[in-house]
């Protein structure tokens, strides 16, 4: 009993974000009538689903919050607005984390029909689309909830998830009343049919028909009186270009055109007007013989188009209503062929390298997909950045720093500590502090030291863009002292790879001597200060096999 209601409370408020019941809250809301009930029960209702809302999107000032709260109320208005069919797609969308914007949803529900419009004209896919319709038909007649297993009620309306949906009036638990086993959830795709759907899908490859052959284009009409190709379906242009003029057709009737774009036709481009406002498709056949170089055969039933100079057949047109019609998304060959079938499953499958595509489709020959947009895009990464070539004649005339932050404070109460390489010798010099704002401070004096003991002065400074580099009282000291600040660009910390790599050696050392003796973290400071003393005094082969100590003083 008590897992029971656990479960129901999971059930009502277990999602962090809530989507589901708040868009379930808003949908009773709109749907709720009085039907025969009194007028305070019918209140009480009322009240107590917008104290629910209210708990689930509790009142704020916050602009940000305000403006995602209507674009959510925007999403959750369109959705209420869709057909029972799009049932699936819903529950799909409310499980996200973050509810999509309003134009996501958009082209996540376009995607939707368009795909429902992939499968219609092939009778293999007749059947899929004729169960589902006698599927919803059926649920309308006899609901049946997948979380109770009882009829009569969808699970967007069962009392056992949300207890204060169930009638006042009604006695009795015949619905809470649960079967042996559990049911899955309708949106969820078995193993079983993807398999079918792949061996459709195989077969339609194979057999020429190819599937996406039934895209909602419109045909074209091979015409011999026309002066140009006409197109008023877009979808069979590419490259539009805007273009302002008239043509006039048949009729009479001027009709705009509206841009030229390229027309396939037998796997080559045709030049054609686009007019939105006329009602056919037509291919000027002159100009596509010329165009083709091929000519054009007609019969009572059909139209070849040949090469001229092979007498191949390119394409051809069938005879329908009295008019010669092409589609100009056929050839001889099938549109989905075993590579156009491997590239729908790349994708699908979220593009996966091809020797694991070829893992998943045993039974077909998975192509290699280097040229992939999607994939260069998405799996590329930074090209290595080359090493520098410049080289500094004398000590200090460069020099690189960093601060890094340390997870814990040391004894001292310090928390950062900031680094300068000399370029020239390598040598480290490394300052503690209890803020970034001693980075002022830590580089004055550094620069007095460098000036008294070495009689020497730094000419260019290199750093990231940190707000303690960038401040105004240290750019006015790099001015004062005629000092060039060379900063990274963002996100780039590779241009400042010296201090960051020289911090992360000094960090390396450090954790390892602490480890080493067991030294509570505490002691990091020390332990900095211990590794820079003695990486200065290590010798490395960057320097030639001699210490940076040693390259300083000029040790021989």
């Amino acid at each position: 009993m008590a897992k029971e209601l656990w479960d129901t409370l999971f059930g009502v408020y277990g999602n962090e974000s809530n989507l589901s019941r708040i868009f379930e809250i808003k949908k009773s809301l709109n749907s709720l009538q009085q039907e025969g009930k009194g007028f305070k029960e019918h209140y009480g209702e009322f009240k107590g689903l917008w104290a629910e809302l209210d708990m689930l999107r509790p009142p704020t000032i916050d602009i940000k919050e305000m403006i995602e709260r209507r674009e959510q109320d925007q999403v959750f208005g369109l959705l209420l607005t869709l057909e029972e069919s799009y049932r699936g797609l819903i529950h799909h969308i409310l499980r996200f984390e973050k509810l999509p914007t309003l134009n996501q949803v958009c082209m996540m529900i376009q995607k939707e029909e368009g795909s429902r419009g992939l499968f219609k004209g092939t009778s293999e896919m007749a059947h899929v689309s004729q169960a589902k319709e006698v599927g919803v038909v059926a649920e309308k007649k006899n609901l049946w909830c997948d979380h109770c297993r009882m009829k009569g009620h969808a699970k967007d309306k069962c009392w056992t998830l949300y207890p204060h949906m169930r009638p006042k009036n009604l006695k009795g638990t015949g619905q809470t009343s649960r079967g042996a086993t559990s049911a899955a959830s309708d949106d969820v795709v078995r193993k079983s049919d993807l398999d079918a759907l792949i061996k459709s899908i195989t077969k339609l490859s194979e057999s020429g028909k190819g599937l996406f052959a039934c895209r909602n284009h419109k045909s074209v009409i091979v015409d011999s009186g026309a002066s140009h190709h006409m197109i008023s379906d877009k979808r069979l242009l590419s490259n539009v270009d805007p273009h302002c003029g008239k043509v006039m057709i048949a009729n009479g009737q001027d009709v705009e055109i509206r841009g030229i774009g390229n027309l396939e036709v037998f796997k080559k481009k045709l030049k054609a007007l686009y007019l939105p406002d006329f009602s056919s498709n037509l291919l000027y056949v002159h100009k596509a013989t010329k165009d083709l170089d091929c000519v054009a055969v007609f019969s009572p039933d059909d139209v070849k188009f040949q090469d001229t100079k092979s007498g191949k057949t390119n394409g051809e047109g069938c005879s329908k209503g009295g008019l010669y019609v092409l589609d100009v998304l056929d050839s001889k060959q099938p549109i989905v062929n075993k590579a156009a079938l491997s590239s729908f499953w790349h994708e699908r499958l979220g593009h996966p390298h091809s020797k694991a595509l070829q893992l998943a489709l045993l039974d077909q020959k998975a192509q290699d997909h280097q040229d992939c947009e999607a994939c260069i895009l998405g799996k590329h990464c930074r090209v290595v950045f080359p090493e520098s070539t410049t080289s500094y004649g004398e000590c200090f005339d460069l020099v690189h720093s960093d601060v890094w932050t340390a997870p814990c404070l040391t004894r001292d109460q310090y928390k950062y500590f900031v680094s300068f390489i000399d370029e020239k010798s390598k040598y480290t010099w490394v300052t503690l502090m209890p803020s970034k704002s001693h980075v002022l401070d830590a580089f004055s004096n550094f620069y007095n030291y460098v000036l008294t003991q070495f009689g020497a002065k730094i000419k260019i400074l290199r750093s990231d863009n940190g707000g303690e580099y960038m401040s105004r009282a240290f750019k006015e000291l790099l001015e004062k002292h005629g000092i060039v600040h060379q900063t990274s660009c963002a996100y780039t910390p590779q241009q400042n790879g010296v201090a960051e790599h020289k911090n992360r050696h000094l960090m390396e050392v450090s954790r390892a001597m602490l480890f080493d003796r067991n030294v509570p973290k505490q002691y990091w400071g020390d332990a900095v200060m211990t590794s820079c003393y003695l990486i200065n005094r290590l010798p490395t082969v960057h320097l030639g096999r001699v210490s940076p100590y040693e390259k300083l003083k000029g040790i021989n």
